[in-house]
C-alpha cells in the first residue's frame, strides 16, 4: 500500500468518489474544475456531511479517527464545525426570516450569488426595456463570464473536502432540520429552472445532471431521498473502514452496509 493511501482521509476519500469523474485538463495537462462545478459540489458535499452527521450523531468520537491524516489535529474540530454551523444557521435566519427549506436555498445559492454578483429575487422581475429574450442573453453573458472560471484541482478540493467536513456539523447537531430538508425537495420547487436551462447550454453541469455522472440514485429524474442517501453514504463508508480501519466497522454498525455491498444489494 502507498503513503497516499495509507494516509488518505475519509472526508478526501468521499469528495474524489465525485470529483474525479468532473475533473477537466487543460491543453498543458493542469487538471481543473470549472466553477460552476465547484459550487455544485460544495452543496453536494454539504449535503453529504450533513447526511453522515446525521446518521452517526451518536458515534462522533469515533468517527473522526477516521477524518484524520498525519499532521492533523482533529482532537476539536467535530466541535468546532458544529459551533460554525449553528452560526451558519443563525445568520441565514436571520437574513430570511426562517429556517432553509432545503440544502440549495442553504448551501448552493447564496454561493451563488456571491459568486455572479446576481440575487435571485431580482433576475425574472418584469423590466421595462428587457423582454425574456434580452434577459436570457443577459444572463447567459453573465454566467458564462463567472461560473466559467478554471479552479485548479489542487484549490478546489481542500474546499470541497471543509464543506463536507462542515455539513457532518450540521447534521450532528440539527437532525430533524437536515431530515426536512432533504425531504423539502419533492414539496418545494424554486424558481431557478431557466438559471438550469442557460447554464447546460452553456456546458455547465447542474445538480440532475451532477447526481447522474456520479451514480448517485434518482426516481424518475428527482433527487434521491433520504433514506437512497444514508444508505450510500454510510456503503460508501463502510468501504473506506473496511480497507484502512477494519477495526472500526463493527463499532460504527457498518457491517450490515458491507454486506450489502458484497451481495450487489447497495
Amino acid at each position: 500500500m502507498t503513503k497516499e493511501k495509507e494516509c488518505i482521509s475519509l472526508q478526501g476519500f468521499l469528495v474524489w468518489i465525485l470529483l474525479k469523474s468532473l475533473v477537466r485538463k487543460t491543453l498543458i495537462g493542469k487538471r481543473y474544475i470549472p466553477l460552476a462545478t465547484c459550487l455544485l459540489l460544495f452543496q453536494v458535499e454539504y449535503e453529504t456531511g450533513a447526511v453522515l452527521g446525521r446518521a452517526m450523531r451518536d458515534k462522533l468520537d469515533i468517527l473522526k479517527k477516521m477524518l484524520s491524516i498525519p499532521g492533523l489535529n482533529l482532537v476539536n474540530v467535530i466541535k468546532d464545525v458544529q459551533e460554525a454551523e449553528k452560526k451558519r444557521l443563525d445568520d441565514f435566519k436571520k437574513e430570511h426570516g426562517d429556517e432553509p427549506k432545503t440544502f440549495g436555498d442553504f448551501i448552493y445559492w447564496p454561493l451563488w450569488e456571491r459568486a455572479t454578483g446576481l440575487t435571485l429575487d431580482g433576475l425574472f422581475k418584469p423590466s421595462d426595456i428587457e423582454n425574456h429574450e434580452i434577459i436570457r442573453k443577459r444572463l447567459s453573458k453573465i454566467i458564462q463570464k463567472k461560473l466559467g472560471v478554471k479552479v485548479s484541482l489542487d484549490e478546489a478540493q481542500p474546499r470541497i473536502s471543509d464543506f463536507l467536513l462542515e455539513g457532518l456539523g450540521f447534521g450532528s447537531t440539527f437532525p430533524e432540520l437536515t431530515e426536512n430538508m432533504c425531504k423539502n425537495v419533492y414539496a418545494y420547487k424554486k424558481n431557478d429552472e431557466e438559471l438550469w436551462r442557460i447554464s447546460r447550454a452553456l456546458g455547465f453541469s447542474t445538480p440532475e445532471d451532477l447526481l447522474r455522472r456520479v451514480g448517485l440514485p434518482t426516481t424518475v429524474g428527482q433527487p434521491p431521498t433520504l433514506k437512497e442517501q444514508e444508505e450510500l453514504v454510510l456503503g460508501r463508508v463502510a468501504v473506506y473502514a473496511s480497507q484502512h480501519y477494519p477495526e472500526l466497522l463493527d463499532s460504527l454498525d457498518l457491517s450490515y452496509y458491507l454486506h450489502l455491498i458484497e451481495n450487489e444489494k447497495l
